[in-house]
């Protein structure tokens, strides 16, 4: 055997590792918690589990909100046509429309229902 061999360093170790003392397995002080407790995790098990046409719709909806143009809109909203039973697309309206201020909601309805905008024929 060698000098150099045995007047070597050891290996070194990961002091956090070693110890939760050092902060490796401390997840409340990070404000950390498992997984199966997040959001997160309900959040996927709703896209692994939940209703095919509920988990379409979300995407619709979240694809429509990245794009955010007219064309998106309408495309999601055939979708919810063809997903969504006709109370879930009441409340879906419903909920939009109080998400808006009086004045903004009265003129989103007129035009999506009779295709005017102040009192004028939407081209």
């Amino acid at each position: 055997m060698s000098n150099h061999r045995r007047w070597s360093n050891p290996p070194k170790e990961n002091a956090a590792a070693a110890d939760s003392r050092n902060g490796a397995d401390d997840l409340a002080k990070r404000d950390i918690s498992p997984a199966h407790n997040s959001l997160k995790h309900r959040f996927d098990a709703m896209l692994n589990w939940g209703d095919p046409d509920h988990v379409r719709a979300m995407r619709v909806a979240g694809h429509a909100l990245t794009l955010g143009t007219s064309d998106a809109w309408l495309n999601a909203s055939a979708v919810w046509a063809a997903r969504l039973s006709v109370p879930e697309r009441v409340a879906l309206a419903y909920a939009a429309l109080k998400a808006l201020d009086e004045d903004d909601a009265y003129l989103t309805a007129s035009t999506a229902i009779f295709g005017t905008l102040y009192g004028e024929a939407v081209q």
